[in-house]
């Protein structure tokens, strides 16, 4: 819904959209298909909505193709890589996402530290006002029940990976309860801009960080180790 109002309020002359954990494509096929009557995004905007959409389990990759060429999809650039050197990519080859989409619960919070050393567009770093237009980012996670034990759990997971503090106001953050899960658990999504700090830190090393995640996976309990790409979806 915020990407598609961005879209309509939009005076460029596109909208880009980086899926980095795309699953088979339940938010990059409806934001990019020209089939499905009952979606109105793609009608309503007044400018195009570009998705780069990427996943990293090869069998959910397949089906996001299938599932673009059945619905149609324009503007829709897929991708099978890791999720943080998909990040690394799209700003070595200069596409600078308007929102970025992190859709794995179990896990997504921990890749955030792919925006560490995020290099935004030259237009971007020389302009006074460039926090405004640094990236959106929306992240799915799993938080205790309680809002309030939710929110500070969310909020330290995700500043310790981004590497630098979030500015409720500055950063325009927001944290919002997605579903029910289970008994101790909700899914929730964070939203906020893109920190400045983050362009001031060193990039993550993909090899490494990635090799930190699994050991972590490791030691998180069994419903989590068994968690799949697309269940939450």
């Amino acid at each position: 819904v915020v990407i598609v109002e961005d879209a309509s309020s939009s005076s460029s002359s596109s909208l880009i959209v980086a899926d980095m954990m795309a699953g088979i494509g339940p938010f990059a096929i409806p934001l990019t298909s020209t089939t499905n009557t009952s979606n109105t995004s793609n009608k309503s905007m007044d400018v195009p909505i570009i998705v780069h959409a990427n996943d990293l389990n090869p069998a959910s990759y397949e089906y996001l193709v299938i599932n673009s060429k059945k619905n149609k999809c324009q503007n829709l650039h897929m991708y099978n890589m890791d999720a943080r050197a998909f990040c690394h990519r799209l700003q070595d080859e200069g596409v600078h996402p308007d929102h970025f989409i992190m859709n794995l619960p179990a896990t997504a919070l921990e890749f955030l530290d792919a925006f560490r050393g995020y290099r935004p567009s030259s237009s971007l770093s020389s302009s006074s006002s460039s926090s405004s237009k640094l990236p959106q980012i929306h992240v799915h996670c799993f938080a205790p029940k309680n809002l309030q034990d939710a929110r500070r759990d969310i909020w330290k997971r995700a500043e310790a990976s981004l590497g630098c503090s979030l500015d409720q106001e500055k950063d325009q953050v927001s944290i919002h309860l997605v579903r029910d899960v289970a008994p101790n658990k909700n899914m929730y999504c964070v939203s906020f801009r893109l920190p400045e700090q983050v362009q001031t830190l060193p990039r993550v090393h993909v090899a490494a960080a990635s090799k930190a995640n699994n050991s972590d996976s490791d030691n998180k309990e069994p419903e989590q180790k068994k968690q799949k790409r697309n269940e939450e979806l």
